[in-house]
């Protein structure tokens, strides 16, 4: 999971300084991974260049998972 954050995390920044090359390296590093469906959504919109999407969703995916994945209690279902 951790990495999958991290991956999603670069390509955020990444679209942010318009940089193709680390987004195409980061979809190809982000497939390879076990992925669910919120992440296969976001790869769909990546491949269709649909970035205002991606933002979104990576955010609101990054909030809900790390928050998940920072709170104790939470931690115990994780693994």
């Amino acid at each position: 999971m951790t990495e999958v954050l991290k991956r999603l995390e670069i390509i955020k920044s990444s679209i942010t300084i318009e940089d193709e090359e680390v987004i195409e390296l980061q979809l190809m590093k982000l497939q390879k991974l076990n992925i669910d469906d919120d992440v296969k959504a976001i790869v769909h919109n990546l491949e269709a260049i649909n970035y205002t999407k991606v933002m979104k969703d990576i955010e609101s995916y990054l909030t809900l998972h790390n928050d998940m994945y920072n709170t104790p209690n939470c931690q115990d279902n994780l693994f």
